[in-house]
């Protein structure tokens, strides 16, 4: 293969991890609206870009291997296949994540930390415009610190999410099952946002050939 031939198949999976970014989004989103007021077609949403992620995996995985068998790549381009590798299966975990979450908003969420998980989602949202801004190049210098001050903020919230929950319980006991679900999700979307952060790292890795902690 010629490295311009080469050069293409990088683009192509480059491309389809930029794709499974967009799926993600897609679950954010339903997520966003499943907590202000659940629906199955938010569900269905999900349902259907969590199985689509699950196939656009394949294809990445099997992209990559066929890229490694034709040519024996750079240091550079070993670097950046591993990296699409490990993104993009973290792109399709959080999709799946996103699919579990749906079974504990099924009946709405506890008013009281409403606010403060749709807070976590618009967050999430944030960190993820920041990975893709790294994986098309733009910002890369400063996508740790960027990722670093949103997952820090994700943290306060969640700890947040799980002080209030036992205070709402103890007033009145008829809530537990709804501050366990709460607990839950927030626990789920805290997630979300550590996934986002090592996929933060590993997009560095794959531009810069550093390795850097985030989470």
């Amino acid at each position: 293969m010629s490295r311009r031939k080469l050069e293409d198949k990088l683009r192509e999976i480059s491309d389809f991890v930029l794709e499974m970014a967009e799926y993600v989004k897609v679950c954010l989103d339903a997520l966003e609206r499943l907590l202000a007021s659940y629906s199955e077609e938010e569900v269905e949403v999900i349902m259907e870009y969590e199985e689509k992620s699950d196939l656009l995996n394949l294809k990445v995985d099997e992209k990559c291997l066929s890229t490694l068998a034709l040519q024996q790549p750079v240091a550079s381009d070993l670097r950046f296949i591993a990296s699409m590798l490990k993104i993009s299966a973290n792109y399709e975990r959080i999709c799946d994540i996103a699919r579990k979450i749906t079974f504990l908003l099924k009946g709405g969420v506890l008013e009281e930390v409403k606010d403060e998980l749709l807070k976590i989602v618009e967050v999430l949202k944030e960190m993820l415009r920041v990975n893709v801004d790294g994986l098309k190049g733009v910002k890369v210098d400063e996508l740790i610190t960027e990722l670093k001050k949103l997952d820090d903020v994700i943290d306060k919230l969640n700890r947040g999410v799980r002080a209030r929950v036992p205070e709402v319980v103890k007033a009145n006991c008829e809530k537990v099952e709804e501050g366990l679900k709460a607990v839950i999700v927030s626990l789920y979307l805290e997630r979300i946002g550590d996934i986002l952060a090592k996929s933060g790292s590993r997009i560095v890795f794959a531009k810069k050939g550093v390795w850097v902690w985030i989470k």
